[in-house]
């Protein structure tokens, strides 16, 4: 039965990633606690918005947001390359298009938006991208 509680959810793309980080090439994915480490390139997750609405009797359908933060490198270093936020974007897209249930989590789930970002981190500067995802759940009360 799909969840339609957050943390589950935000826990199962934490795993998908994690199972993946040595074909993404990311070096450490972040949720929750777990302290920020200067890696690149790294992944982190944030819960962003939880909606219910009322979908016929004694059910709920149930939007989930989030977003993935990918710190890709530093700027002003010779070796990062525009390119790899681009190839790490697509990659990450594929990951999730081949499960779009999250591994049973939720009935549907879709990147529905990336955007380009300069993240500080301290007094680093860093290049990289945002990605929503949004997911679509159901309760049956």
């Amino acid at each position: 039965m799909a969840s339609h509680n957050m943390l589950t959810v935000a826990n199962e793309i934490r795993t998908i990633l994690e199972d993946h980080q040595e074909d993404l090439g990311i070096k450490n994915v972040y949720f929750g606690d777990t302290p920020l480490q200067p890696d690149f390139p790294s992944v982190a997750i944030q819960t962003l918005r939880l909606t219910r609405d009322v979908h016929g009797t004694h059910k709920f359908t149930i939007a989930m947001e989030y977003e993935l933060v990918l710190t890709v490198f530093k700027m002003g270093d010779p070796s990062g390359r525009e390119e790899s936020i681009h190839e790490l974007i697509e990659s990450i897209t594929n990951l999730f298009d081949a499960d779009r249930t999250l591994g049973g989590n939720v009935i549907f789930a879709m990147i529905s938006a990336v955007d380009m970002v300069d993240v500080a981190l301290g007094s680093m500067l860093i290049r990289g991208a945002t990605m929503t995802i949004q997911t679509l759940s159901e309760e049956i009360f």
